[in-house]
C-alpha cells in the first residue's frame, strides 16, 4: 500500500479519465474518488470491502481511504479524482466519517452525465454532476467513524491527525506525543510514504484551504490566515507565494477565480 502523492490538495482539483482493463494496487490519496464501469467487470477495494462491479455500478472513495481495483478478464471504466471542496457541503457534513457499503448503482440521470463528464469541462458542470452523483449515493449510504476501518494503518492515522489539526497547532512533535512514535521515525516514515516532508504537507493542506476562502467568502487575508492556522499574516503570505506563485490578494483578483 501507498500514498498517491500525486493527487492535488488544491480546491478545484479534478482529474477525469477513462481507460480499459485497469488494475491498480492498494493505496491512499487525499481526495474522493468515484470510478464507474462502463464494460465488463472490475473487482474494486475500498477499506475492508471488495466488490465485482458490473456496468453502471460504481465506488464512492472518500479521502485517505485505502482503495485498489483489478480486472481478471475485460473492463472499461471512467473515474473522477477531485477534491472534496468541490463538493463542500458534503464533504464538511460527512468529515471523519466513511460509508459502511462504499458501492452504489447509477441511475439513467446519473449515467448520462457522468458519460459528459470530461477535463474541458467547467468548474460549474464538475460540482454540479459531483453533487448530484453525491446526493445519489448518499440516498442509500450510512456511515461509521473512519477509525474503525479496520484496513487502517499508521498512515492513515497519521493523514487524519492532519485533518483534524491543521487549522491550530500541527506539528510532528504533537503527533509523536499523541500515537507515541518516536519523533525521528515518523518525520523518515512521512517523507518515506508522502514524498514531502511534514511540515511541507500540512502547509499545503492549510493553503488549499485558505484557496477555498479566498473564493468563496469575503472574509479578510488577515482572518483567513488565522482560521486556516497560519501564525502570522506574514507566514501566511511567504508559504502562499512559495505554492501558488501569487499573493493571497493577487489570487483573490484573478479572473479564474471569479
Amino acid at each position: 500500500m501507498f500514498y498517491e502523492a500525486k493527487h492535488s490538495l488544491y480546491p478545484e482539483y479534478c482529474q477525469i479519465e477513462s481507460g480499459r482493463d485497469f488494475s491498480y494496487p492498494l493505496h491512499i490519496h487525499g481526495c474522493f474518488e468515484i470510478i464507474v464501469i462502463t464494460e465488463g467487470q472490475m473487482d474494486v477495494t475500498v477499506g475492508d470491502k471488495t466488490e465485482t462491479l458490473s456496468v453502471g455500478e460504481a465506488a464512492f472513495i472518500f479521502p485517505n481511504r485505502i482503495h485498489g481495483m483489478k480486472t481478471e478478464g475485460k473492463s472499461a471504466h471512467k473515474l473522477c479524482i477531485f477534491s472534496g471542496k468541490l463538493i463542500n457541503h458534503y464533504s464538511k457534513k460527512n468529515q471523519s466519517l466513511v460509508p459502511e457499503n462504499p458501492f452504489f448503482r447509477l441511475d439513467s440521470t446519473a449515467e448520462n452525465l457522468f458519460s459528459l463528464l470530461s477535463p474541458e469541462s467547467c468548474l460549474c458542470t464538475k460540482k454540479a454532476v459531483l453533487y448530484y452523483l453525491s446526493g445519489l449515493f448518499d440516498k442509500g449510504a450510512s456511515f461509521i467513524p473512519a477509525a474503525t476501518d479496520t484496513r487502517s494503518s499508521l498512515l492513515y492515522s497519521i493523514l487524519e491527525y492532519i485533518e483534524e489539526s491543521y487549522v491550530s497547532e500541527c506539528s510532528l512533535k504533537s503527533l509523536s506525543e499523541k500515537l507515541k512514535y518516536d519523533y525521528a521515525y515518523l518525520s523518515k516514515y512521512f517523507i518515506k510514504n508522502i514524498k514531502m516532508p511534514f511540515n511541507e504537507y500540512v502547509n499545503r493542506r492549510r493553503i488549499s484551504e485558505v484557496c477555498f476562502l479566498l473564493n468563496t467568502t469575503e472574509k479578510s487575508v488577515l482572518d483567513i490566515s488565522a482560521e486556516c492556522g497560519f501564525g502570522s499574516l506574514r507566514s501566511l503570505n511567504r508559504n502562499f507565494k512559495e505554492i501558488m506563485d501569487v499573493t493571497p490578494a493577487e489570487y483573490r483578483n484573478t479572473d479564474t477565480n471569479a
